[in-house]
Order: structure tokens, then sequence, then C-alpha cells
């Protein structure tokens, strides 16, 4: 239980590191919107935040994940970054970003990252993986349009 509020405090600390970073640098460089907009960079800011809580519990051995998981997952969170962006800067259809959210979730339930309900079939369990990590997406692109922190 220790592990787990210290891994949450970790991610708490490095998120708010990650945006006042990413906030300066959008301020400085002009990358904001307009000038009382918030800054376009800050779904970066958390996905950089997750990656480095998951690199802490990986190299502290509060988790353990295989080279393939481990892989997998920073892969696919440098594709929602660069989707992201893509997003930000060039107004990308919904169609398209839907596509790529599912080509992510499918990229982890094919590496082995899937739920494991045992009384369902492995298929409705990558199904599940799918559905569930395009919702979480959305949630955080939901939270990035009603105020610009994500």
């Amino acid at each position: 239980m220790k592990l787990n509020i210290l891994a949450f405090i970790f991610a708490v600390c490095v998120c708010l590191i990650f945006l006042v970073v990413i906030k300066f640098l959008a301020d400085r460089f002009n990358l904001a919107k307009r000038k009382n907009e918030p800054s376009r960079l800050g779904g970066a800011a958390f996905v950089l935040a997750f990656l480095a809580v998951i690199f802490f519990l990986q190299f502290s051995r509060i988790i353990f994940l295989s080279a393939a998981d481990y892989k997998a997952i920073v892969f696919g969170s440098l594709i929602i970054i660069l989707i992201g962006l893509a997003d930000d800067f060039k107004n990308l259809t919904s169609y398209s970003k839907l596509f790529f959210q599912i080509c992510i979730g499918m990229l982890l339930a094919f590496t082995g990252i899937h739920t494991k309900i045992y009384f369902l079939p492995v298929w409705i369990n990558i199904l599940l993986t799918v559905f569930w990590i395009v919702a979480i997406i959305n949630a955080f692109n939901l939270l990035d349009i009603l105020d610009g922190l994500a």
C-alpha cells in the first residue's frame, strides 16, 4: 500500500513539473492558440509524466514488465503524443483519431497487455481492452476540451 501511495505522489509531482515546464515553453515560443488560451501541449505533459512514472516503477522494481510489454507501452504512449500534437496543430478528423486510438489499443492487446477476465474468451478480453483504451484516451480529450489542462 505504501508503494502505491509513493507512486501516486511521484506521478502527481512529475505531472505538475511537466505542466509547468510545458506551459513555460508554450508561452516562450508562442505555442498557445491565442493570447489568453491555454497551451496546446498539456496532453504531452500527462503522457510524459505517465512514461516517467512507468520508468520509475520499472527501474525501482516496484512493477515488473517484460521487455515486450515495456516497449508496447512506450511506443503506444509516443504514438498518443504524436497524434495529440498533430491534432493540436492540424485539426485531425474524429475518424482518423479514432482509427489511431484503435490501433494503439490493438498494439497493446496483441502484445499481451489486455484484460484477463478468466471466464471470458480471449477475443472478448482483447475487445474490452481496445474499448477501454479508446475510452480512456477520449476521456482525457474531453478534459482537454473542458479546461485545457490535459
